[in-house]
């Protein structure tokens, strides 16, 4: 049985941000130590921050020169590209260009200075959350360790977990467990604004994650409660019942990694980062396969794939999908889509049958219809999608009375709940229904063994509008010709009016896209509610067509087609 771990995202286009800025502004572009002795910094635009803060050392608080800093925008993921850089000065202090209000990444990176006061700079970094136009100050203490002390034992029977290990991820090596009293100590931990991820690991229990909030304090008393691993194994065979040997199998599993209090006690949040664990088996002469290690509280998946090469003795396996080439085979499973293990269910069997495919085309154009490389395209069956997003469906399908293609369309509601679905679908690519596939080039992208059937469509690049919209694939290959236009930032303000005239308070706003194509959905942009005034301002990033609503009292004010920002624009409610 071989295991790898990764996952297969949409890649953002690396790039630095363009935000035009007015010549009274150069002067906070500027070197740092050229912009703060300067004269004082001119008003920012509407919309617009100014971050500027100091490194410090700990415990002294003596200022840190040489600091490299990197902003990062934190909705792009864990490869968000790099918007800003810059670094402190003599004093330590640093200053970025403005930029829009929204969540920022703050990285720093310590000077290479060769010293051996250079370990009193550890790589860190910060949150920042400017949700007000304006100027915001960040203040980085670099240095500070702490502990984390506590307890590894099994979740059923309280007792320690005998040849556990815990870390913190990408930080050092796993430090093992006392067997006897399942005591660990984690020494010297980077103290940051931002939660570091603890894992605990041992044979035969699956792999325990937790967020840790250290603040400025050590942590004693912890127990992690580790939970026994499940298997999951099956046959593999063809539209004969035959069975298939030598065939991979993948399992891929996506959850969520919870916050972890003082006493170790896991606490899942909003914003709980996400997790995708990969194994995988060969079948046997008789097409069998058996994966362990399995998280209980993970959603999984199966897939048969072109099984990745051996890695070259001394180097290591590549585990991204891309640079080992592998390629989804088409199959179907027996009764079972995404799935999870019940509470007391150890062993599961998913049977696999192998069938054709249909292969799927395209071409990605902009505004102007010129060819658009970059980014990439999700393709899932809406069986899938209505599985992931629970209770009501998201999308109908209504069978043909002809006996033609089925007919699709969307929920009510789906414009406000499919913005929530594209991160849950990309932690199912690696599985027969879902498919992820970069764009090239010459804007092209293809799916190979598409099994027919209605689909959900996203096509998504950063800097332009996704596309979202429904396709039947039938059993002939199918071409498609997608148009994305660019993003823009977009900022909205009035009032909400009634019959009368007179301003309605506690409105809801919504700016909704419109639809361009055949099964295309115009979700929602961004919401906000009418204060006392009966006033509302939205700012948000947005491509193409979008109309604005206001619903008060089941009432529905709508306003013609807009394509830009329009600081005085006024609903009327009926």
């Amino acid at each position: 049985m071989s295991e790898r771990r990764g996952s297969d995202k949409i890649l953002p286009t690396a790039g630095q941000a363009e935000y035009p800025i007015p010549m009274s502004l150069l002067l906070l572009l500027l070197p740092p130590f050229l912009a703060q002795d300067g004269p004082p910094a001119p008003p920012l635009p509407p919309g617009m921050v100014l971050l500027e803060g100091e490194c410090v050392s700990h415990p002294d608080g003596a200022p840190v020169p040489g600091v490299h800093l990197t902003m990062r925008d934190p909705t792009q993921g864990c490869k968000s590209p790099e918007t800003q850089t810059t670094a402190t000065d003599a004093e330590g202090k640093f200053r970025f260009a403005p930029f829009p209000v929204g969540r920022r990444w703050i990285v720093t990176r310590s000077p290479t200075d060769g010293q051996t006061r250079r370990s009193l700079y550890p790589p860190t970094d910060h949150d920042v959350d400017p949700a007000e136009p304006g100027t915001v100050h960040l203040r980085i203490v670099l240095g500070e360790f702490g502990t984390v002390k506590g307890r590894v034992v099994d979740a059923e029977t309280g007792s320690p977990v005998r040849g556990a290990t815990v870390a913190i991820r990408n930080e050092g090596s796993p430090i093992p467990v006392d067997p006897a009293t399942g005591a660990f100590h984690v020494p010297r931990v980077i103290l940051r604004s931002r939660g570091q991820q603890l894992v605990a690991d041992a044979p035969g229990y699956a792999a325990t994650w937790g967020v840790l909030r250290i603040g400025e304090s050590s942590i004693e008393g912890m127990t992690l409660r580790m939970r026994r691993a499940r298997t999951l194994g099956g046959t593999v065979r063809d539209a004969s019942r035959k069975p298939l040997p030598g065939l991979y199998v993948e399992v891929q599993g996506v959850g969520r990694i919870p916050f972890l209090a003082p006493d170790g006690t896991p606490e899942e949040r909003e914003d709980s980062p996400g997790r995708v664990d990969v194994r995988g088996d060969d079948t046997d002469s008789l097409g069998t396969y058996r994966v362990d290690g399995l998280d209980p509280d993970f959603t999984w998946s199966v897939a048969l794939r072109t099984k990745p090469p051996e890695a070259v003795p001394g180097t290591s396996r590549p585990t991204s999908t891309e640079s080992v080439g592998m390629k989804p085979l088409p199959f179907r499973k027996e009764g079972l889509s995404a799935f999870s293990f019940a509470t007391q269910e150890l062993v599961k069997t998913v049977d696999v049958v192998q069938v054709e495919g249909t292969a799927v085309a395209g071409t990605i154009l902009d505004e102007k219809g010129e060819p658009l490389a970059g980014g990439g395209v999700l393709l899932c069956a809406t069986s899938i999608v209505n599985e992931i997003v629970q209770g009501e469906p998201l999308i109908l399908v209504v069978p043909a009375s002809d006996g033609g293609p089925a007919k699709l369309r969307w929920a009510e509601g789906a414009s406000d709940r499919v913005r929530f679905l594209e991160e849950n679908l990309q932690g199912h690519v690696r599985f027969r229904e879902a498919h992820i596939r970069k764009v090239d080039a010459e804007g092209k992208f293809s799916f190979d063994a598409v099994e027919p059937g209605p689909h959900l469509v996203f096509a998504r690049r950063p800097d332009y509008q996704t596309q979202t919209f429904l396709r039947e694939v039938g059993a002939d290959p199918g071409e498609w010709t997608i148009r994305m236009p660019r993003k823009s930032e977009i900022f909205l303000a009035g009032r909400v009016l009634g019959p009368d005239g007179a301003p309605v308070a506690a409105a809801k706003v919504k700016a909704v896209g419109i639809p361009e194509g055949e099964g295309a959905l115009g979700w929602t942009a961004a919401e906000t509610t009418t204060t006392t005034e009966g006033t509302y301002s939205l700012r948000f990033s947005f491509g193409g067509r979008f109309r604005l609503e206001a619903h008060h009292g089941g009432r529905v004010g709508v306003s013609d087609p807009l394509e830009g920002p329009n600081p005085s624009l006024d609903l009327r409610i009926p």
